[in-house]
């Protein structure tokens, strides 16, 4: 499957014709998913040299690859161009499949598929790139995941990543952090009140070097109380709690989506969290006795 090129399918299977979304969105719904034996099947001819198995394995999956690249919206891609790097995500997948290790083709074609999608919005020009270097990480760090979790470790330690990767415990913490949706400071935001000029993003920040000194103290004061209680967690559950609270400039992510970031399912998630909350209340309780400090961010952090 060549980049430079159009994928074709084979000739047995129908082409997808139209190239608009509606119309691609539509085509997609025309192949069914694969059952197990049929994806047992596929990968037979695969590892047979039949490269028409490839090409049915990447269309009766792209529905899968449509409800996945929807998380990815509004990030500087269309959804058409979304697609067709899911689709060298399934193809890439498609060539290492192992029907022999017992793993159904969509779980083990999720994280291709990811990799080849993030790849795409890092590569399209936004006002912020990720560095090369940290992609390389995330890829790395990934593949170690998914090595691990084949080797029977479904929730490695970072100290088993390390081991893996060669990768520093920070650089790894790094590479399993989402990616945060920039904006540019430049970007036009229309007339304010009754004014007819544009104005940027910019202009509406407030002024960082003009806070009161008692307004800067506070924040100052509280952001030391909200670190000193987070840094009773180990790395992981800090993690997990700013992920499933948004805190550290971290969107709010659910329970699945936390799980997929760490490679454990849902109610391991929420275990960790469970207990991570434990640490908080004591942790805060401990704090507020000390130096009955109140702020507003520390209340919130008690009501949790």
């Amino acid at each position: 499957m060549n980049r430079n090129s159009t994928y074709q399918p084979s000739e047995t299977l129908p082409p997808m014709a139209s190239t608009s979304e509606d119309a691609l969105f539509r085509d997609l719904q025309k192949y069914n998913c694969m059952t197990r034996e049929e994806e047992i099947e596929l990968a037979k001819r695969k590892d047979a040299g039949d490269e028409t198995a490839i090409d049915e394995f990447v269309l009766r999956n792209m529905r899968f690859v449509r409800r996945l690249v929807y998380k990815y919206r509004n990030k500087g891609i269309s959804m058409t161009d979304l697609i067709k790097e899911g689709a060298f995500g399934l193809e890439t997948a498609a060539r290492k499949f192992d029907h022999t290790r017992g793993n159904r083709f969509a779980t083990y074609a999720y994280w291709w598929i990811r990799s080849h999608i993030q790849k795409a919005i890092a590569n399209t020009g936004e006002t912020i790139r990720i560095p090369i270097h940290r992609r390389d990480n995330r890829i790395s760090v990934n593949k170690a995941v998914r090595k691990l979790y084949a080797l029977g470790n479904p929730n490695p330690a970072i100290g088993d990543i390390e081991k893996a990767t060669g990768l520093s415990a920070e650089k790894i913490k790094v590479a399993l952090e989402p990616d945060l949706k920039t904006v540019s400071l430049d970007s036009p935001i229309g007339p304010i009140g009754n004014e007819s000029n544009e104005h940027s993003l910019s202009e509406c920040l407030p002024d960082q070097k003009n806070v009161p000194a008692d307004v800067a103290l506070h924040r100052e004061h509280t952001k030391r109380i909200i670190g000193e209680i987070l840094g009773g967690l180990t790395e992981r559950e800090k993690t997990i709690i700013e992920m499933r609270f948004g805190f550290n400039g971290y969107e709010k992510h659910s329970l699945d989506e936390a799980g997929k970031q760490f490679g454990v399912c849902r109610e391991r998630i929420r275990q960790i969290q469970r207990e991570a909350l434990r640490k908080l209340r004591i942790q805060l309780k401990r704090i507020l006795d000390k130096e009955a400090v109140k702020s507003d961010n520390v209340g919130a952090l008690w009501e949790l």
